[in-house]
């Protein structure tokens, strides 16, 4: 769940919430869209596509200088190593688990 107040997750075994930390910068709402693969949270936001690293505990945000079309991400798509983003300029197959990149 995603609001302005921060993201949360419900644990559905357990019925407890976890938070996430604070973002540490600035994104503006709407959150449009939330995955969840074993590595990361994934979030579709008008200043890009934000990432919480869940082994690290960080947040990392993704943009036009990353290869993305547009930062106005809408809607995602897991696929395994890659995410598709749907965003106002287009559809983005993103490499989110590239080697080459240090996040």
């Amino acid at each position: 769940f995603a609001s302005s107040s921060g993201i949360m997750r419900l644990d559905r075994r357990s019925g407890e919430w976890e938070s996430f930390p604070q973002i540490g910068f600035e994104i503006r709402p709407p959150y449009r869209d939330i995955q969840v693969n074993s590595a990361a949270v994934w979030v579709a936001t008008p200043d890009g596509l934000l990432k919480f690293d869940k082994e690290r505990r960080y947040w990392r945000l993704f943009d036009t200088s990353d290869g993305l079309l547009s930062n106005n991400c809408r809607r995602l798509l897991l696929d395994g190593d890659y995410i598709w983003i749907v965003s106002d300029a287009g559809i983005t197959q993103f490499y989110w688990n590239n080697p080459q990149r240090s996040d």
